[in-house]
């Protein structure tokens, strides 16, 4: 995942805060200044406690609603609401995450991951114009990857096969051509696309039907082979690209029936936490 590179600085000497935090069965008090607040979050969230975590986010966006922070805050909730799947409310916190965002690149990764969550709730249009906004601005390659294949996977999903073509073909012509050693080190989202180009196929071979009379049964027939031709042939490409995951997924439907593919969800986008000790948000 990327993040902005600005460096961010909590005040040593930041105020402390109560926060007052409903557990629904009685109430839990949280004392600290911001860096401390934000580990207690963090700290809850690492361990899986994700209703804890979401407890002092919505303390903090609610006791100190003018923060400098507040980014941050609506941004994490918005990460652990999307672990508890709840896509509505990390849809909510992406949105303000996006407005009151401080840089270019942290407001298009805002986008991003509202995206996800649309597509979460099944809002797949809304979802692709989203990230087609992030490739309008997007200048990191491996981000640009990234969201263009998640748009290829919503468009899909519309049944637009053209227009999902052009995002996956453009995914992986992004990652053969890039010099980004990050982006070369990880060729999952390219992998993912040229996967998908077969999974689409498969889904338009299946959906083709046979029908009579016999002049019309050979030109489907004819149809059907070609899109199996063309599945197999992207199937087959995605292994060259060298990715475990995608290269095992794609090793399946390559020697099986075609269409057992899915791309019924948007995967889960590597998360960037706002950490105390990663204000820096350097690149990963």
């Amino acid at each position: 995942a990327c993040a902005s590179r600005q460096r961010v600085a909590l005040d040593a000497a930041s105020p402390s805060h109560f926060l007052v935090l409903d557990k629904g069965v009685g109430i839990d008090v949280v004392m600290g200044d911001e860096r401390e607040l934000l580990d207690e979050a963090l700290r809850a969230a690492e361990a899986g406690d994700w209703l804890r975590a979401r407890r002092v986010y919505d303390a903090l966006l609610s006791d100190l609603p003018e923060s400098a922070w507040r980014d941050i805050y609506a941004y994490n909730r918005g990460l652990v609401a999307m672990a508890l799947e709840d896509h509505r409310a990390a849809a909510r916190d992406f949105v303000a995450a996006a407005a009151w965002a401080r840089t270019d690149a942290d407001r298009r990764d805002a986008w991003l991951h509202q995206a996800i969550a649309r597509a979460g709730q099944g809002h797949w249009a809304e979802a692709a114009q989203l990230l087609e906004q992030v490739l309008s601005a997007e200048d990191r390659p491996a981000r640009r990857v990234e969201a263009r294949t998640r748009a290829g996977i919503c468009r899909q999903r519309l049944h637009q096969w053209k227009v999902a073509e052009r995002h996956y073909r453009a995914a992986v012509t992004l990652q053969q051509e890039s010099h980004d050693l990050y982006l070369r080190h990880h060729p999952e989202w390219a992998a993912r696309a040229q996967y998908q180009i077969g999974d689409a196929y498969a889904e338009r071979f299946g959906g083709i039907a046979l029908r009579l009379p016999l002049e019309r049964m050979g030109r489907d027939l004819d149809e059907k082979a070609h899109m199996l031709l063309k599945a197999q042939n992207a199937f087959l490409r995605t292994i060259r690209v060298r990715d475990a995951t995608w290269a095992l997924a794609a090793g399946y439907p390559a020697h099986a029936a075609p269409g057992t593919a899915s791309a019924d969800a948007l995967p889960p986008a590597h998360p960037i936490v706002y950490t105390a000790d990663i204000f820096d948000r350097d690149a990963l």
